[in-house]
């Protein structure tokens, strides 16, 4: 029988110097903490019960493994919230025509037209953290973002321009873009091309050209950061007429998309050559600029504060001043809050059985709970929102970009949870959940199950609502929907997608997928089941994209709607199975490319790398695996990929056979039993993909004109008992049966 475990309760009334009873309650989590030290077990689990209000976060929360067996929650009907903002009195805001000495000196930076709608904070003679501006964006090293201004529940603008629109070629050149593009070029823009490039206009380095798999031998990142950056043409006169005040600005930056739409970045203004037009800018960009995606802003620009709603921190000689806009013209009767903690709230580190529940986390600049090496912890009905990085991180990745062979993933633990959480309004995603073994599939077990996830990755591309690395982990379950990028990202295997509703997502940009998979052929034993997928917009998004070589995706019992791109998209892999989903398209449900027939494919490095890590016999260091490990591989896939032993990666000399064992080629794939509504087809059928395949291939198929004609329930997927599809031998009673199990998540 289990024994009650010591109980201490929190309140931001209580004092950290009284017993920790309900009536003398303490007043930091980190007093209870270290009271509880190597007092609970498995057999006398603690408590750290919270009474509601608020929680001003100084430093991090540590648990470590000497504080397991742990629940921290809420006192029953009772609401904390834990806080990284620094509340700021709105009385002490002054007009910026009192701010006199040299402490206010930057205040002449600021438009004339707008001075008297400006209000100033000293946030230095207060001791409030100014934070710091870091370069971030797609395959950066990930950073705490900049300080951010609340007021009345809702973010600020960080000053900029312009405001309402993106600076686009219209505005500015880099000289270059594809060949293919620049054909269909008008003469008024060939003109403005040619001057640009006549004066010096350039994209800079390509950050993106020294990782390993493009290189062989990677770049280290802060070398990167040292290469030129680009040099734009400023061809529109209005922003020509800005940019000399852009250039004397101490910590402006320029921030959006840059050589294509899928991946943010941000550099620094360094200079303007007015002679040439030249806005110059100081660190490279990922992908170099192509004036074809330049989607941009100027941003952290105190000569831009000219709008309502706009604000800016001056840094500079540690003056530590917060200018700011108010809406209404007064910030008088507004509830306002500076959001600068960059630190973890909860940081778990070896913990075991340690639940985190009923809390609301919110305002900071990093990301909210972090787990590391920790075994069946609980994240469990929180409230997550408003953190600029990931709400949760269980373990983590060595900081190399995910295509070079080297990346990793460590320190996941195992079965670690996160549940019926509401995460909402972030910067970043979600939840990232690595963990398992890629060489001895070991699973590691952590599920992301019943959460409501809405409304991230709004300061940067690529940060999903659920983001599953390793091996034999799980989203399923989840409500997903307002995100304006990808929500489900796999990087491993034998991950299970179950059961999750997506619903307008992939909003902002294209070439990317409502889930998303990618880049590795031996990353198998991922299935995909049960989920509605609908309404995936912008132009060329997918339902799910498997990407790069990504293969054995178990893709059953799906219901995709109202999608952009295609419903599937395989990007060069081999063996998926496709079967028993219902497919609304007038288009082609699932759109296969193939490999090309020259040497190297793209990201061959890569590919041959991750290959040989799982299926090339040796010591088991990198580039090899252990037989005994290749022979439960073999086991272990069996039944999902009886032809995995014969599989092979061809050596260059062999160049592209034509060999459907070869994992450049996209053969060992099934597709069945699957129902289109509307007037598309399966799959587009290409002779480089349907040469190995028979003329049965694809089928059954059923095809219905619309979803009343095939009696499906438009709300919750369900297919009615006398569908036709009750009729059809293929199909029949016991297939509508399964659907329906699945799309109410009993199957």
């Amino acid at each position: 029988m289990m024994n009650k475990g010591p109980i201490l309760y929190i309140s931001p009334a209580g004092s950290d110097g009284d017993g920790g009873s309900p009536d003398a309650p303490l007043a930091t989590v980190r007093e209870a903490l270290r009271r509880l030290r190597g007092q609970t077990a498995p057999d006398r689990p603690g408590e750290i019960r919270l009474f509601g209000g608020e929680y001003r976060m100084a430093e991090s929360i540590l648990i470590p493994e000497s504080c397991s067996w742990l629940t921290i929650g809420a006192v029953p009907g009772e609401k904390p919230v834990f806080t990284g903002s620094t509340r700021l009195s709105p009385g002490r805001f002054m007009p910026l025509a009192q701010a006199e000495g040299p402490r206010f000196a930057a205040k002449e930076r600021i438009p004339a037209a707008a001075r008297d709608s400006v209000f100033v904070y000293d946030l230095g003679a207060e001791g409030i953290p100014a934070g710091t501006i870091q370069k971030n964006g797609f395959n950066w090293p990930q950073a705490a973002c900049y300080p951010e201004l609340i007021c009345d529940g809702v973010l600020q603008t960080l000053a900029q321009w312009p405001n309402g629109r993106d600076l686009t070629r219209s505005d500015l050149l880099a000289g270059w873009d594809k060949p293919e593009r620049l054909e269909r070029y008008t003469p008024e823009m060939r003109n403005a091309y040619r001057a640009a490039l006549e004066h010096g206009a350039r994209q800079g380095a390509i950050a993106r050209d020294f990782f390993a798999d493009k290189c062989g031998s990677p770049t280290p990142c802060e070398e990167i950061m040292r290469m030129e950056g680009p040099a734009l043409y400023c061809r529109g006169d209005e922003l020509a007429g800005r940019a000399p005040a852009w250039a004397r600005e101490p910590e402006g930056w320029l921030c959006g998309y840059f050589g294509n739409n899928y991946a943010d970045d941000m550099t620094a203004i360094e200079g303007y050559d007015p002679d040439n037009r030249l806005l110059r800018l100081r660190q490279p960009v990922m992908y170099g600029v192509a004036d074809h995606w330049l989607a941009v802003r100027g941003k952290n620009l105190l000569c831009e504060l000219d709008a309502p709603g706009e604000y800016y921190i001056d840094r500079q000689e540690n003056r530590n001043v917060l200018y700011y806009y108010p809406k209404g013209g007064t910030p008088r009767g507004k509830r306002l809050s500076l959001k600068s903690f960059s630190e973890p709230f909860f940081r778990l580190e070896g913990a075991r059985h340690v639940t985190l529940s009923g809390l609301t986390l919110t305002a900071g600049t990093g990301s909210a709970v972090i787990l590391a090496d920790c075994r069946d912890c609980e994240i469990r009905e929180c409230e997550i929102f408003n953190f600029s990085l990931d709400a949760v991180r269980i373990g983590r990745n060595n900081g190399v970009i995910t295509s070079d062979p080297t990346y990793a993933v460590s320190n996941g633990g195992y079965r670690n949870r996160v549940t019926g959480c509401f995460i909402h309004d972030m910067g970043g995603g979600g939840v990232y959940a690595a963990g398992g073994d890629m060489k001895t599939l070991e699973p590691g077990g952590h599920t992301v199950s019943g959460c409501e996830f809405r409304n991230l990755s709004m300061l940067r591309a690529y940060t999903p609502a659920v983001w599953l690395e390793g091996a034999g982990s799980a989203a399923q379950n989840n409500y997903i929907h307002d995100c304006p990028h990808m929500v489900i990202q796999i990087m491993g295997n034998d991950m299970l997608v179950k059961h999750n509703r997506i619903e307008n997502v992939c909003l902002h940009t294209s070439d990317q997928g409502a889930i998303y998979a990618g880049r590795c052929c031996n990353w198998l034993g991922n299935v995909i089941t049960g989920n509605i997928i609908r309404h995936v917009g912008a132009k060329d998004n997918h339902g799910v994209y498997l990407d790069d070589g990504m293969s054995g995706a178990i893709i059953t019992h799906n219901c995709f709607e109202d999608i952009s791109g295609a419903c599937v998209f395989s990007n060069s892999g081999f063996g998926h199975r496709i079967e028993d989903n219902v497919f609304f398209t007038d288009e082609n449900a699932v759109r296969a490319w193939s490999f090309p027939f020259t040497r190297p494919v793209p990201n061959e490095r890569v590919l041959r790398a991750r290959f040989n890590n799982a299926l090339r016999p040796g010591d088991g260091a990198f580039g090899s695996n252990t037989p005994e490990h290749i022979q439960a591989w073999y086991a272990h896939y069996a039944k999902d990929y009886p032809y995995l032993p014969a599989l092979y990666f061809p050596s260059e000399d062999q160049g592209h056979p034509d060999d459907g064992n070869s994992v450049l080629r996209p053969a060992h794939a099934v597709y069945r039993r699957n129902v289109i509504v509307g007037k598309g087809r399966l799959h587009n059928g290409g002779e480089e993909f349907t040469r190995y395949y028979d003329e049965i291939f694809g089928l059954p198929l059923f095809t219905a004109a619309s979803s009343t004609a095939l009696g499906l329930n438009e709300t919750d997927c369900t297919v009615r008992e006398d569908s036709a599809l009750s009729a059809d031998p293929d199909f029949g009673p016991a297939w509508i049966r399964k659907w329906n199990r699945a799309m109410l998540g009993k199957e």
